[in-house]
């Protein structure tokens, strides 16, 4: 079970509209948690490991204060990562290699902090991070909303962990409330 007062880390690699209307709902609605919006694009490319690990200390230290965090790492909109790169699939690749690897290196040193429950927004996201905390799968228990599970991570550092899993495109504005309220209810 969760340890007391832990917080939830958000990680978002999703670049859809949904995800990011979720996220802006959230924001200013509750006092516990914080969102930090990345957008890789915006940075040199000299500078991305910096950036990086500057996002990555933020994150944890609103953790560590025992704030939810809820990283956007997917930049502005798909639309713009696009025109961005006018369709150059090399400089696209870049660029989502790059959010994963954000998300990925954040998952990794969040799981030196206490965390009550992981929520991933995005299937590339999701798999990214199980791989990174060795985590064998996913044991779901029940939906969240439909076709978004809450489960418990299997294996790795983080066994038994709570995490809810989003694609993208699904649920409402107040899908991330929810999926909040309902971890609080497991941890409390």
């Amino acid at each position: 079970s969760a340890p007391d007062g832990a917080p939830v880390l958000v990680l978002s690699g999703s670049p859809a509209q949904m995800s990011k209307k979720q996220i802006r709902y959230l924001d200013n609605r509750r006092q516990d948690t914080v969102v930090i919006s990345f957008d890789i694009t915006e940075v040199p490319e000299a500078e991305t490991g910096d950036s990086i690990e500057q996002v990555i200390s933020n994150v944890l230290g609103h953790l560590q204060a025992g704030r939810n965090v809820v990283l956007d790492a997917a930049g502005v909109s798909k639309e713009f990562i696009l025109k961005r790169t006018q369709g150059n699939s090399q400089q696209l690749d870049y660029y989502s290699s790059l959010v994963q690897k954000l998300v990925r290196d954040t998952a990794i040193a969040a799981a030196r902090t206490r965390l009550s429950a992981l929520v991933f927004f995005g299937g590339d996201t999701a798999v990214t991070v199980l791989k990174a905390l060795g985590g064998k799968g996913i044991a779901i228990a029940k939906e969240v909303e439909p076709y978004i599970p809450l489960g418990r991570l299997i294996g790795g550092a983080y066994s038994g962990l709570p995490v809810v899993t989003k694609a993208g495109g699904f649920g409402n504005e107040q899908s991330l409330i929810r999926i909040l309220e309902l971890l609080d209810s497991l941890a409390s």
